[in-house]
């Protein structure tokens, strides 16, 4: 009885897990040496792929597909252009609208800048260590990787409303050290798990040859690891500081004032010229932020 045969008598797991693939074992490749062979399927990819087909349609099917659409394209026009058409009661006229973006920048959202900077490159500089211990390449104690894996996937799931409301607990409620711990962390959460991944898809050849030279483990990292790590790390540290700043709206709800409180004060007036004024310097300091997190991306991909 021979391999495909016997595979007959197997039960229907047996059947879902593995299938019998015809190949040409002959040199010519003229099908005179045809074999059976026994291959696994890939079961996880096939379970994964099912669920989440699964999930989208119960996604799907949870819409409110009876409810009406008041699809209003003209008003949702009209709201946009207000938020750069000056008001005669309050910016007066364009130079007003410019004065007052200039004004919000120069004072509140630079002070805002501040602390989503200062709170990037805590939590940068302290990830460094993190990532190099959670990266399987260069960290070869499996408990102390995975201990640190898991400390940090669970520290990253913490919504960062969470994390703002804990230290506003542990310090007072409208502190700056509350903004800038919650960004430090929430850049640690981030940044940990992207450098990581890149640091483990990094040529190890030269960590190696360092290695069989007498170097330490420290002296290998920083030598043959560390230098094309930087580049990476650079852009993201950008990249977390753009996610910051346009995540410490959430820094209003813990006490903390400033441009977030000034922005939320205006829409809940319905002030939309001071809106936009305010809006501006944000959408292209994020911009430019972009423009060269994108750039060095791809000189660290080079």
């Amino acid at each position: 009885m021979n391999k495909a045969e016997s595979s007959e008598n197997k039960g229907f797991f047996y059947k879902w897990v593995h299938r019998e693939v015809q190949v040409d074992l002959s040199d010519a490749q003229d099908g005179s040496d045809m074999r059976t062979i026994t291959k696994k399927r890939p079961v996880l990819l096939i379970s994964l792929g099912t669920l989440g087909i699964v999930v989208l349609i119960a996604s799907i099917a949870l819409l409110n597909w009876g409810a009406r659409l008041n699809i209003n394209f003209p008003a949702f026009g009209q709201a946009i252009a207000n938020l750069f058409i000056p008001n005669p009661y309050r910016t007066g006229d364009i130079a007003g609208w410019w004065a007052y973006a200039w004004q919000q920048f120069s004072t509140s959202f630079l002070q805002l800048f501040y602390i989503c900077f200062l709170g990037t490159a805590i939590g940068s500089v302290l990830s460094v260590p993190i990532y190099y211990l959670c990266a399987r390449n260069t960290n070869r104690v499996k408990w102390l990787r995975t201990g640190v894996r898991v400390i940090f996937d669970i520290i990253r799931t913490l919504p960062i409303f969470l994390i703002c409301f804990f230290f506003s607990q542990i310090f007072s409620i409208g502190n700056t050290i509350n903004g800038v711990l919650t960004m430090a962390v929430f850049t640690i959460s981030v940044k940990y798990l992207m450098m990581y991944q890149y640091v483990e898809t990094i040529e190890m050849s030269p960590f190696e040859a360092i290695r069989a030279a007498g170097g330490r483990n420290g002296q290998c990292i920083m030598t043959a690891i560390h230098p094309y790590a930087k580049p990476m790390w650079i852009s993201y540290f950008i990249y977390c500081l753009e996610i910051n700043i346009r995540a410490s709206v959430i820094l209003s709800y813990v006490g903390f004032g400033g441009y977030i409180k000034i922005l939320q004060n205006n829409i809940e007036n319905n002030y939309y010229d001071y809106v936009g004024a305010m809006l501006l310097p944000l959408i292209l300091f994020v911009m430019i932020l972009q423009f060269v997190s994108n750039f060095l991306m791809r000189r660290g991909h080079k």
